[in-house]
């Protein structure tokens, strides 16, 4: 009779990240995506031969708007001949800061009703459309149907201004442009 066996298994490694990196600034897309800029990052605990890389990869903590996001590394993945005996410990990773600035949206549609002289400046906008929102994004556009003449006299091609502004749970992502 032979020698007794066992079975048991082998995992694979962690290896864990050193050094830093930069990401892009972006415009609210609705994706937390984000872009290595640079990248002087490294492996630590690769076995003495082993072929292993990293392919960096970030994302923002969040989709919303914002100046010094933070961005994590936790889309990155391992390349190399002998990638599949590693995997990639997260803990304690360097992170970056990037911005999401507004996206801008524009007006379409909109124009000033002409009006019999009444003495007053206030005038009456229509066909005002939104173009531009993110599927999925509630945005509206407020004071859309008001404005304000530049003046109360008569006369023919008169400006007319208008306070449009942007409401809904998504709002703050976007700008008037």
């Amino acid at each position: 009779i032979g020698a007794p066996t066992a079975l048991a298994n082998i995992t694979a490694k962690p290896l864990t990240l050193a050094g830093t990196f930069t990401a892009s600034d972006k415009v609210y897309d609705r994706t937390t995506q984000a872009v290595v800029a640079s990248n002087a990052l490294s492996l630590v605990g690769i076995e003495t031969g082993d072929v292993v890389s990293l392919s960096a990869g970030a994302v923002f903590a969040d989709v919303n708007k914002g100046d010094l996001k933070v961005v994590n590394l936790t889309s990155s993945t391992l390349t190399g001949t002998n990638a599949g005996n590693y995997t990639i410990s997260f803990t304690g990773a360097p992170t970056a800061n990037a911005n999401i600035t507004a996206k801008g949206l524009t007006v379409s549609g909109a124009v000033a009703q002409d009006k019999i002289f009444d003495s007053t400046t206030a005038a009456v906008i229509a066909g005002a459309t939104l173009q531009g929102v993110i599927g999925g994004d509630i945005v509206t556009l407020e004071n859309s149907t008001s404005g304000t003449f530049a003046q109360s006299a008569l006369g023919n091609d008169i400006a007319v201004a208008t306070a449009m502004t942007l409401g809904g749970a998504n709002a703050g992502n976007y700008t008037l442009t």
